[in-house]
């Protein structure tokens, strides 16, 4: 009986290691590759990893099974393709293309993950040499992987007619893809407007957008990158994905101060709120710090935020604008003799809550109230760069009241260390190091009353 059953016990042993191993890995590199003819290299390569680690399990666990050759090919091409891990997979590879009597096509695409892997080696021209007579392969799959591989040679090699004639012959959207990737990468913002816009209108959504909206508005293309967003926003593309492009640019916009094109983003975001994960609180907080910046004294600022907290209340943004808004209290609320405290104060608005009206009202109230400290020259040439249409009359303010002060040395083009400063400069650490200690107390403090609501089964809100 022990002799009649071993055949079928090695039968289903084998079955198993095929259908956990090979099936799987094969299914893997299945959806990478179509997620490759999409232009999806993200994706791609997450699934070349998932092929490459089921292959190595068959490996490991049935060496000698009927399917090593198939578990080395899958192995081999999965680490290669996968975008970095390419020492394993040209071993793997090697191992591979060292069999003989193996399918044509799969060592043809075997040799395709070698040029892979020379090409992020720096090694174009071998790679080229290696992709050439698979451009003829009789497997249309392989010529088009082929025509990919060998285009992105032509790319990195700077032939872009070559990679243009090569790239034409790559089914799905790789192509436009790989061509807005170059086009990005030697800053032809035009042609990669164009083929961003293309996607956009269909909803064709890459990881990479983001990426691509962030280099579209920090080359001073703010108006593409808006229009891209708004066309991704009216596609049918994830709208996770939607959302998070929206906060981006708001972002961007908020950063240079264009708070109409910031708010607007931040609004078609909320219309997603719905759809969970904290876009509602995410977009109400955006909204809120875009909404303080009208203002020009802290009462204001607090009252909208205790106004409209509660619709972002837990969101990172709304959390980062109170303890702002605590630290400038804190400063404050100690003894200012020399403007000290007023100024670095006058710093957060400026900085962090980005109210440039509070910011500005504040570097004033120290040249009005602390006229006789240098430090008054330094709000002065602040609040100039806040307010760039007074600069003419802020600088011969500071030239006729504090010509030896760091500020007037600035503007002379001198090194303002020359100037009488250190006495200014001391007063600012004195007033920054004692707003630290009572920070550090504040936040004790609320560990401890976070402490004692989560025994009592509450938190603080």
């Amino acid at each position: 009986m022990r002799g009649r059953w071993a055949p079928i016990l090695l039968l289903a042993i084998g079955g198993c290691a095929y259908y956990n191993g090979v099936y799987n890995a094969k299914a893997a590199a299945a959806r990478a590759d179509r997620r490759t003819r999409r232009g999806d290299s993200y994706g791609a390569q997450q699934g070349y990893d998932t092929s490459a680690a089921k292959a190595e399990t068959v490996l490991a666990r049935h060496p000698k099974s009927r399917w090593r050759n198939e578990a080395l090919y899958l192995a081999g091409r999965g680490l290669a393709l996968k975008g970095n891990d390419c020492a394993r997979g040209m071993r793997r590879l090697d191992e591979y293309l060292s069999l003989q009597n193996e399918p044509e096509s799969r060592r043809e695409r075997a040799l395709i993950a070698r040029a892979s892997c020379m090409l992020s080696g720096t090694e174009a021209l071998a790679a080229d040499t290696m992709l050439r007579p698979l451009l003829e392969s009789k497997d249309p799959e392989v010529r088009a992987e082929a025509a990919l591989w060998d285009g992105r040679v032509a790319l990195f090699l700077g032939d872009a007619n070559r990679a243009e004639e090569l790239l034409s012959k790559v089914p799905g959207n790789a192509a436009s893809w790989e061509y807005m990737t170059a086009s990005f990468a030697r800053g032809d913002f035009a042609r990669a407007e164009s083929l961003l816009v293309q996607r956009a209108t269909v909803g064709d959504y890459r990881p990479e957008v983001r990426r691509h909206i962030t280099t579209l508005w920090m080359a001073g293309h703010h108006d593409a990158a808006a229009r891209i967003v708004d066309l991704y926003g009216a596609s049918g593309a994830p709208t996770t994905e939607r959302v998070q492009l929206r906060f981006r640019l708001s972002d961007l916009a908020a950063g240079v101060g264009d708070t109409a094109l910031a708010r607007r983003q931040a609004s078609e975001a909320l219309r997603f709120g719905f759809s969970g994960g904290g876009v509602e609180t995410a977009a109400q907080a955006r909204l809120l710090a875009l909404r303080i910046r009208e203002f020009d004294a802290l009462p204001d600022i607090e009252a909208a935020i205790a106004r409209d907290s509660a619709h972002a209340r837990g969101d990172t943004l709304l959390k980062r604008m109170t303890d702002d808004i605590t630290i400038m209290h804190l400063l404050l609320a100690n003894p200012d003799v020399s403007g000290a405290a007023t100024f670095l104060a006058a710093e957060i608005a400026r900085d962090s809550l980005h109210a440039n009206r509070l910011a500005h009202a504040m570097f004033r109230a120290v040249e009005r109230d602390y006229p006789d400290y240098e430090i008054a020259a330094r709000a002065l040439l602040a609040a100039r760069a806040i307010v760039p249409e007074s600069t003419k009359v802020y600088e011969a303010r500071i030239m006729q009241r504090w010509d030896s002060s760091s500020a007037a040395f600035a503007l002379r083009g001198l090194d303002p260390s020359r100037s009488k400063q250190r006495l200014e400069d001391a007063a600012l650490t004195r007033a920054w190091q004692l707003a630290m200690r009572f920070w550090s107390d504040t936040l004790k403090a609320r560990h401890i009353a976070d402490s004692i609501a989560l025994v009592n089964g509450t938190r603080r809100q």
